[in-house]
């Protein structure tokens, strides 16, 4: 059988890892980036205090296959990943979880974009600069 998870957050990663340990699976994560982004973990990223991303391929079971890329087009058994290759799938597994839509001229801290943007804004702002934090997260 073969598994496409779409997705690697954390709901992809671990069916990921549940789906490969069926002995007829043969899993395929596709995802942006190669590596495990930890949303928990952005924060630390922005204030530059530590990692928020891990290698997928220490987040995932040996024999899963990482396809790096954007999918466009999900069809009956086949899917498009963004540039033109195509693969086939019995089963499709779609995790690519919610987006955080900030205020005009703010960053949300929701994904690894925004925590990117947010680290460079606060790396240029002068010093004394002042910063407004909404929200009582670990943000």
């Amino acid at each position: 059988m073969r598994v496409i998870v779409v997705g690697a957050g954390y709901a992809g990663v671990i069916a990921a890892n549940r789906l490969r340990r069926r002995s007829d699976a043969r899993v395929t994560v596709i995802n942006p980036r190669p590596d495990f982004v930890q949303r928990i973990r952005l924060h630390q990223h922005i204030a530059d205090t530590g990692a928020a991303t891990v290698p997928l391929a220490d987040m995932l079971r040996p024999g899963i296959d990482v396809h790096v890329g954007t999918v466009d087009k999900i069809g009956d058994g086949a899917l498009r990943v963004e540039g033109g290759s195509e693969l086939e799938f019995d089963r499709l597994v779609y995790t690519v979880g919610a987006g955080v839509a900030a205020p005009a001229g703010t960053f949300g801290v929701g994904t690894w974009e925004a925590a990117v943007a947010a680290r460079e804004a606060l790396r240029a702002l002068a010093s004394g600069g002042r910063v407004t934090v909404a929200g009582a997260g670990l943000t």
